[in-house]
């Protein structure tokens, strides 16, 4: 689990690409992991 700030600030930036209209679905969720690995958040 990450620590609170973390997780507070992955969600954000959650939101922000989920309302994003320019990126196709693939994409999205590959930003989703690759940012979810970046910050030490492994599926």
């Amino acid at each position: 689990m990450l620590p609170e700030k973390q997780q507070e600030a992955y969600q954000a930036f959650s939101d922000a690409v989920r309302q994003n209209d320019i990126l196709d679905a693939k994409t999205t969720r590959l930003v989703y992991l690759a940012s979810a690995m970046a910050i030490g958040c492994y599926p």
